[in-house]
């Protein structure tokens, strides 16, 4: 995958966020946050001192997210996957 097909993924993840009822408020914030991180990253590539902490974050949301939204796992495992790929 390539920068395109990761900010393709970001928007599906931001889709999908749409979808969610107002109940689930606390998770779109956590995932909108980490949205905002990803883009951070791409944005500044050379920027290599909260990539480990990125990954770590988008490993432990897929982790809690699996169940309830498995949309939103499957989105998040190829935005990870991306970011491994392109060296993130």
């Amino acid at each position: 995958m390539n920068k395109d097909e990761l900010k393709k993924s970001l928007q599906s993840l931001q889709d999908e966020l749409d979808k969610l009822n107002g109940s689930d408020e606390a998770v779109k914030q956590r995932i909108i946050h980490l949205i905002d991180e990803v883009e951070h990253q791409l944005a500044n590539p050379e920027n290599t001192d909260h990539k480990d902490s990125l990954i770590e974050k988008l490993q432990y949301s897929i982790e809690q997210f699996e169940v309830e939204h498995p949309r939103i796992t499957g989105i998040m495992n190829r935005i990870m996957m991306t970011l491994s790929d392109m060296g993130i």
